[in-house]
């Protein structure tokens, strides 16, 4: 069963990618990516493991990956979704990350505190035009 966002977290997520949009006009790189991940925990006590992981785990992966810029994790503890927004500085970082060792394991970590499927997208940055 896939879920969708709760429109709070639509708008959370819009106003990051425009942040992450302005933050990166201001910096020259080559073709960054921003990754957007989303599920529902299966209850409050999930929600709280999952916050574990990332602490423990997680977000020492993230930040130890080549290229990646930041990660910051959403949580909706009225709806239990939760979910990501990393920016990358490439599609070849990120797609690196995705197959490395630090990384591998964390979808089966993250599978028994989830309703569902994990959904993600990835957009590419648009820098506008000065």
């Amino acid at each position: 069963m896939k879920t969708v966002p709760s429109s709070r977290m639509k708008s959370a997520v819009g106003n990051l990618l425009a942040v992450v949009a302005f933050a990166w006009s201001l910096a020259a790189t080559a073709d960054p990516v921003v990754r957007y991940v989303h599920f529902t925990a299966l209850g409050a006590q999930e929600q709280q493991a999952v916050l574990k992981l990332v602490d423990t785990e997680i977000n020492k992966a993230y930040l130890g990956a080549k290229g990646c810029k930041w990660v910051k994790y959403l949580v909706d503890a009225k709806t239990l979704e939760m979910g990501s927004v990393s920016l990358w500085d490439s599609r070849a970082d990120l797609d690196a990350f995705l197959k490395s060792d630090a990384y591998k394991g964390t979808p089966d970590k993250l599978k028994p505190y989830m309703k569902g499927a994990l959904s993600s997208v990835v957009y590419d940055v648009y820098e506008p035009k000065k």
